[in-house]
């Protein structure tokens, strides 16, 4: 469904700008080119609904190249951030065939050992290196065809319980998300998004690249963020569709002296991936004249909701109303359903979701019951059904727009010899957001810096502790259960 999406838009828009990267730009035709000449080249490697394709990139035309050639393909794509170190990786690689990989540079020592230590043969490509070979190793391209059912995509992502869990979303979920949000937002082939999140989120990846082809718009990226060159591509490229997270508009809302008002194309800009500030959203309407709204979903469902109230200033930290063909329900603790105003135990249903995770049975029983996906949020609607999400069941860290499973970071500090023990929580930062706090007993003298650097090479860097803060004992309950929310100060 995925490649039909891709191939209406290059037959409705093939002279149409599609992407915008930097000094590149690519027209639907040409895109269509690109594409097909990747399909060919993974085809050559072996690639295949059972053989999968690994991403640890940028944003950048070669993460969207190979996307759609692999979903050309059937080929399940494998969504990783492109920071990750070999540890992180070694799960993926361990549990999946993958017939090659796609990286940038600074990956490539990391990708060959790590091929070395499990024994895997797959083919590994650089971005800016020999990536272009991928482009020339066959010349006849693949035939198209329609995938439903099959996978599209594998994301691993943090879980409450200490173990990562891998979401597999097939072509058919995918679509219904781009229909779901494009039917409710109104996104449509005149439109040009820009995107500043990493094409690997989910944030990124549906409302960027997934709104932009299904709706045959033109896609902006930027590989990394800079609050100037944001604000001359909304007024160069006529920017009229922005998808951000909090940090991101909190550093675009800070007035900068003498700099008037950019020319306003934009028409809706909204937050995903953690709650944004009121103060925020008002200061950046402030800027360029246009409220920034909530959207909530998450990686298992994606596109759940988003605020297109007209009286926004009343309602600036709701998360609005369901999207088109989703429903939202907030149930007690008996299973019943709330009233207006009764908080309670989020509940998602929409045709974007898998019916479990990805060979995780456990896992999927827990989460996925009854025929709905319960996300481990806390929340509310109005008696206009509008709904305000109020906080996490779990302890998961929102950082930078990304989560944080505490339990992963404590496991990689506790192996440090001069930690004794170790509990990580999330504390809130400037912007909204949380900061990730390690809280340490010691065996002997150590220094916030070791346990840092120790990190470093270990964890990816919006998981490494920004504050470490030593204490004699950890409390706990009598019950010995520890007591997180007295470490979150």
């Amino acid at each position: 469904m995925l490649n039909r999406i891709f191939q209406q838009a290059c037959s409705s828009g093939g002279s149409r700008e599609a992407l915008v990267c930097g000094s590149h730009r690519y027209s639907y035709a040409h895109l269509e080119e690109q594409v097909a000449r990747c399909a060919a080249g993974l085809k050559s490697l072996g690639a295949a609904p059972e053989r999968g394709v690994a991403l640890a990139l940028k944003t950048s035309p070669e993460f969207i190249f190979t996307y759609l050639a692999a979903s050309r393909l059937g080929v399940p794509v494998f969504l990783l951030d492109w920071g990750s170190k070999a540890g992180e990786l070694r799960r993926v690689f361990l549990e999946n065939q993958i017939a090659g990989v796609v990286a940038e540079p600074e990956q490539i020592a990391a990708l060959e050992q790590l091929r070395q230590d499990t024994g895997q043969h797959f083919a590994i490509y650089a971005r800016g290196g020999n990536y272009t070979s991928l482009l020339s190793q066959a010349t006849e391209p693949p035939a198209s065809r329609t995938y439903d059912n099959e996978i599209a995509t594998v994301q691993y992502t943090s879980g409450s319980t200490g173990i990562a869990k891998c979401t597999a979303r097939s072509h058919r979920n995918l679509a219904s998300e781009a229909a779901n949000f494009n039917q409710t937002t109104g996104v449509a082939a005149d439109d040009r998004i820009l995107c500043t999140i990493p094409l690997y989120h989910a944030h990124g990846f549906a409302h960027g690249l997934l709104a932009a082809l299904y709706s045959g718009a033109t896609l902006v990226v930027m590989d990394d963020f800079n609050r100037a060159a944001a604000v001359d591509l909304f007024d160069r490229e006529r920017i009229t569709v922005f998808p951000a997270v909090p940090f991101i508009f909190d550093l675009l809302a800070r007035r900068v002296t003498g700099r008037p008002r950019p020319a306003n194309s934009l028409r809706l800009v909204f937050s995903a991936g953690a709650p944004l500030s009121p103060a925020v959203a008002r200061q950046f309407r402030e800027e360029f004249g246009v409220y920034a709204r909530q959207l909530y979903g998450t990686t298992e469902t994606g596109s759940v909701t988003i605020n297109l109230d007209p009286d926004l200033e009343v309602t600036l930290d709701s998360v609005g109303l369901p999207m088109k063909n989703v429903t939202l329900e907030i149930r007690r603790d008996d299973g019943s359903l709330a009233q207006p105003g009764e908080e309670g135990e989020v509940a998602i249903q929409s045709p974007a979701m898998p019916n479990g995770y990805f060979r995780q049975p456990e896992l999927t029983g827990q989460r996925f019951r009854d025929g709905f996906f319960w996300p481990l949020d806390v929340g509310r609607k109005d008696h206009r059904g509008r709904i305000y999400i109020k906080g996490r069941a779990a302890w998961l860290v929102s950082s930078a727009g990304r989560k944080v499973d505490p339990l992963e970071v404590e496991t990689v500090i506790a192996t440090f010899p001069k930690v004794q023990e170790v509990v990580v929580v999330g504390v809130p930062g400037y912007l909204g957001e949380h900061v990730v706090k390690a809280v340490v007993v010691a065996r002997e003298a150590c220094q916030e810096q070791e346990i840092v650097d120790f990190c470093r090479d270990r964890l990816t860097d919006f998981k490494i502790p920004r504050l470490v803060e030593f204490v004699e004992k950890i409390p706990r309950n009598a019950f010995g259960k520890i007591l997180r929310k007295d470490l979150v100060s």
